[in-house]
């Protein structure tokens, strides 16, 4: 009996030892295995999983560092197996280069420099022959050669070029919208891949940890060293990382179709960031982007534009005031006198009736209801930035929170634990799911993480995702 239970305690150690060290050995680090920590002593073996642990925490609490997340063209991480490597400005040139929505409206443009040319344009001359009197006293008549001119006035041409020429300016100012709306897409769904691949390596490993906990924890309720209540709370877990690891990898791979088709590149392939860029987060002042906002919104420059247009639309229609005079002059011939004879004839519209009135008190009010929609940009620009400045700081906060003060104090409770689960003071469960806690705040840092970026992304493009016309 006393043999017996000499088995009973040494086999229990040994289990216990095991645990650890597979906590230790089972996905962050190669540097140790179970077949060393059988050979050693169980202090030994204890000291070393300690160690190892410690390893895994640091880990778990600074995903940026974990040599899992290093890339290299031979290892390239588990996401971005693929056959080429891209980075952020090769992304970028190759979606202005292949996108047939931007290529469209440069054509636009070139179209509203095509109708500039044809504004400028002074109507034609016309030339032409006339007879009478054919016939008349069996004489050939008269017939007469005339050049015909309209001459405008009060500036109409000119008028018409400004307007044409400040629809140029609008379309340019379309173009570089969507296009900063395509830059601002493909930074978001970049920076959203760079989180994500380290998401899915974090789930993978902690996926394989259940695996083999669920192995580990089947042998300690044969050995009577854990309940039926273990296992499932176990195996529980073990679905739970399965779930999140499927539910990461689609949402990998949905992200990767949508920058690979706004980027116009097939079997696209992202080269990692440094852990630097990534994790450093842009510092925004509300002021110094409302500054920014005014002088750089495409959304906003454009109604400054139209409220342009419709200033320059306003002068044009007081031109239409001022009648055009058509003149015509000829040269003649009478085939019955055989005399030479000239012509001449002015003509221009009476404006008795129509002086244009309409269209210019259109035009005025057009320009009123410019300059108010320039306020009310301004007003919408103003909201959508606070609103978007509190999501991030939120964000910020989370994930500095998570950084500096929720993940080392999860790392020494892991710390304590540890020690205490080393001495056979601390139960099973409550030390594998301390372990299983820490991947879970690892996972959530990166999650804020996400949320920062896609909202910094959009305020670095100057909202034009969030714009509502």
């Amino acid at each position: 009996m006393k043999l017996a239970g000499r088995y009973r305690i040494m086999l229990r150690t040994k289990l216990f030892v095991w645990v650890a060290c597979l906590l230790a050995c089972s996905s962050f680090s190669s540097k140790c295995g179970l077949a060393q920590s059988e050979t050693n002593s169980e202090n030994g073996a204890a000291s070393s999983a300690v160690q190892e642990l410690d390893i895994d925490q640091e880990d778990a609490e600074d995903p940026s560092d974990n040599e899992w997340l290093e890339d290299s063209s031979d290892n390239p991480a588990s996401g971005f197996a693929q056959s080429r490597w891209q980075d952020l400005r090769q992304l970028e040139e190759m979606a202005i280069a292949n996108n047939p929505a931007l290529s469209a409206m440069a054509h636009r443009v070139q179209a509203a420099r095509s109708r500039a040319i044809q504004a400028g344009l002074y109507p034609n001359p016309t030339v032409g022959l006339t007879s009478e009197e054919v016939g008349n006293d069996d004489t050939a008549g008269l017939h007469t050669a005339f050049f015909q001119k309209t001459y405008v006035r009060g500036g109409k041409i000119e008028a018409s070029k400004n307007v044409a020429c400040i629809d140029i300016d609008i379309q340019q100012m379309q173009l570089r919208r969507f296009e900063l709306q395509l830059l601002t897409r493909i930074r978001q769904a970049y920076f959203q891949l760079l989180v994500l691949d380290r998401r899915k390596s974090l789930i993978e490993k902690r996926t394989e940890l259940n695996q083999r906990l669920v192995s580990i924890t089947e042998k300690l309720v044969k050995a009577s060293e854990a309940s039926d209540s273990d296992l499932s709370q176990v195996q529980i877990e073990k679905q739970k990382s399965e779930t999140s690891l499927q539910q990461v990898s689609r949402q990998f791979d949905v992200t990767l179709r949508r920058l690979s088709v706004l980027s116009g590149v097939d079997q696209l392939a992202i080269a990692q960031q440094s852990n630097d860029a990534l994790y450093d987060l842009p510092d925004f002042d509300f002021d110094q982007e409302i500054g920014r906002l005014y002088r750089l919104s495409p959304r906003l420059s454009v109604i400054q534009l139209q409220q342009d247009r419709a200033e320059a639309m306003l002068r044009k229609e007081y031109s239409e005031t001022l009648s055009d005079v058509t003149g015509q002059f000829g040269v003649g011939y009478d085939t019955g006198t055989e005399n030479t004879f000239a012509s001449f004839q002015f003509s221009a519209p009476l404006q008795v009736n129509d002086r244009n009135q309409g269209n210019i008190a259109a035009a005025r009010a057009g320009v009123t209801a410019a300059q108010f929609d320039i306020q009310q940009v301004q007003l919408d620009l103003e909201t959508t930035l606070g609103q978007r400045m509190g999501e991030y700081q939120n964000a910020l906060f989370e994930f500095q929170q998570y950084s500096e003060v929720i993940l080392p104090r999860a790392q020494d409770t892991i710390d304590i634990l540890t020690t205490g689960f080393e001495a056979g003071e601390i139960g099973f469960t409550k030390f594998i799911f301390a372990r299983q806690n820490l991947f879970q705040l690892a996972e959530q840092r990166l999650n804020a993480l996400d949320r920062a970026w896609q909202v910094a992304l959009e305020i670095e493009g100057l909202l034009v995702l969030s714009e509502q016309e």
